[in-house]
């Protein structure tokens, strides 16, 4: 979940990752957080928070490749971009 500020171009707050049957959150906080980290890295280098659709397609990359490379499965990434 991303909420940005469309005028000022950034982020409101911390993306939020949830996880449904794919990892436990109790077990692998740690993984989650640092996938929102790292996508939020990734969308503020790129000068991406002015297009939601934009955000959300660097979202969806990123996170697939960045979660197959640390568990070796293939969850289903729905970015929800929220515009204030």
């Amino acid at each position: 979940i991303f909420q940005i500020d469309r005028q000022k171009e950034s982020l409101i707050a911390e993306p939020e990752i949830v996880s449904r049957g794919f990892v436990f959150e109790s077990r692998n906080k740690s993984l989650l957080n640092q996938a929102g980290a790292m996508v939020k890295k990734t969308i503020i280098g790129k000068k991406a928070l002015g297009d939601p659709k934009v955000v959300r397609n660097i979202a969806i990359d990123f996170l697939e490749r960045f979660f197959f490379e640390q568990t070796g499965r293939r969850p289903m990434i729905l970015p929800v971009v929220i515009e204030l």
